[in-house]
Protein backbone atom coordinates (compact mmCIF):
# COMPACT_ATOMS: atom_id res chain seq x y z
CA UNK A 1 0.00 0.00 0.00
CA UNK A 2 2.80 2.41 0.83
CA UNK A 3 4.09 1.86 -2.74
CA UNK A 4 0.64 2.79 -4.14
CA UNK A 5 0.13 -0.65 -5.66
CA UNK A 6 -3.21 -2.38 -6.05
CA UNK A 7 -3.56 -5.39 -3.79
CA UNK A 8 -6.06 -8.09 -4.63
CA UNK A 9 -7.16 -10.58 -1.98
CA UNK A 10 -9.35 -13.60 -2.58
CA UNK A 11 -11.12 -13.93 0.75
CA UNK A 12 -14.51 -14.84 2.17
CA UNK A 13 -17.04 -12.37 3.51
CA UNK A 14 -15.59 -12.55 7.02
CA UNK A 15 -12.12 -11.69 5.73
CA UNK A 16 -13.55 -8.87 3.61
CA UNK A 17 -15.36 -7.46 6.61
CA UNK A 18 -12.19 -7.65 8.70
CA UNK A 19 -10.01 -5.97 6.05
CA UNK A 20 -12.57 -3.18 5.55
CA UNK A 21 -12.56 -2.47 9.28
CA UNK A 22 -8.79 -1.90 9.19
CA UNK A 23 -8.32 -0.18 5.83
CA UNK A 24 -10.89 2.47 4.96
CA UNK A 25 -9.80 2.76 1.32
CA UNK A 26 -10.62 -0.87 0.51
CA UNK A 27 -12.94 -1.51 -2.42
CA UNK A 28 -14.67 -4.86 -2.14
CA UNK A 29 -15.93 -6.83 -5.13
CA UNK A 30 -18.07 -9.93 -4.86
CA UNK A 31 -17.84 -12.22 -7.89
CA UNK A 32 -21.08 -14.14 -8.14
CA UNK A 33 -22.18 -16.93 -10.46
CA UNK A 34 -25.28 -16.22 -12.57
CA UNK A 35 -27.18 -18.76 -10.44
CA UNK A 36 -26.59 -21.67 -8.09
CA UNK A 37 -27.60 -24.06 -10.87
CA UNK A 38 -24.94 -22.62 -13.19
CA UNK A 39 -22.37 -22.89 -10.41
CA UNK A 40 -23.31 -26.53 -9.79
CA UNK A 41 -22.96 -27.32 -13.51
CA UNK A 42 -19.57 -25.58 -13.66
CA UNK A 43 -18.31 -27.61 -10.70
CA UNK A 44 -19.58 -30.86 -12.22
CA UNK A 45 -18.06 -30.01 -15.61
CA UNK A 46 -14.63 -29.44 -14.03
CA UNK A 47 -14.64 -33.06 -12.90
CA UNK A 48 -12.40 -32.35 -9.92
CA UNK A 49 -14.77 -33.00 -7.03
CA UNK A 50 -17.01 -35.84 -5.95
CA UNK A 51 -20.73 -35.33 -5.22
CA UNK A 52 -20.17 -34.77 -1.51
CA UNK A 53 -17.51 -32.13 -2.11
CA UNK A 54 -19.72 -30.38 -4.65
CA UNK A 55 -22.58 -30.38 -2.13
CA UNK A 56 -20.29 -28.79 0.49
CA UNK A 57 -19.04 -26.21 -1.99
CA UNK A 58 -22.59 -25.37 -3.02
CA UNK A 59 -23.61 -24.89 0.60
CA UNK A 60 -20.62 -22.62 1.22
CA UNK A 61 -21.36 -20.65 -1.96
CA UNK A 62 -24.96 -20.10 -0.90
CA UNK A 63 -23.80 -18.82 2.49
CA UNK A 64 -21.24 -16.51 0.83
CA UNK A 65 -23.82 -15.15 -1.60
CA UNK A 66 -25.98 -14.21 1.37
CA UNK A 67 -23.36 -11.60 2.25
CA UNK A 68 -22.94 -10.11 -1.23
CA UNK A 69 -24.86 -7.00 -0.14
CA UNK A 70 -21.94 -6.11 2.15
CA UNK A 71 -19.63 -5.54 -0.82
CA UNK A 72 -19.12 -2.32 -2.74
CA UNK A 73 -19.63 -4.07 -6.08
CA UNK A 74 -21.13 -7.32 -7.29
CA UNK A 75 -19.96 -8.75 -10.61
CA UNK A 76 -22.06 -11.53 -12.11
CA UNK A 77 -19.63 -13.98 -13.72
CA UNK A 78 -21.77 -15.01 -16.66
CA UNK A 79 -19.01 -14.49 -19.23
CA UNK A 80 -15.38 -14.61 -18.11
CA UNK A 81 -14.23 -11.98 -20.63
CA UNK A 82 -17.02 -9.55 -19.75
CA UNK A 83 -16.49 -10.10 -16.02
CA UNK A 84 -12.78 -9.47 -16.37
CA UNK A 85 -13.43 -6.20 -18.21
CA UNK A 86 -15.85 -5.15 -15.48
CA UNK A 87 -13.28 -5.93 -12.77
CA UNK A 88 -10.64 -3.90 -14.58
CA UNK A 89 -13.11 -1.02 -14.94
CA UNK A 90 -13.96 -1.08 -11.23
CA UNK A 91 -10.30 -1.12 -10.23
CA UNK A 92 -9.38 1.73 -12.59
CA UNK A 93 -12.32 3.85 -11.50
CA UNK A 94 -11.42 3.47 -7.83
CA UNK A 95 -7.77 4.42 -8.08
Amino acid sequence: LSMHKDIILEIDWQGARSIKSVFSQVVSIFIMPPSLDVLRQRLIKRGQDNKETIALRMSAAKAEMGHSNEYDYVVINDSFDESLLRLIEIIRNNR
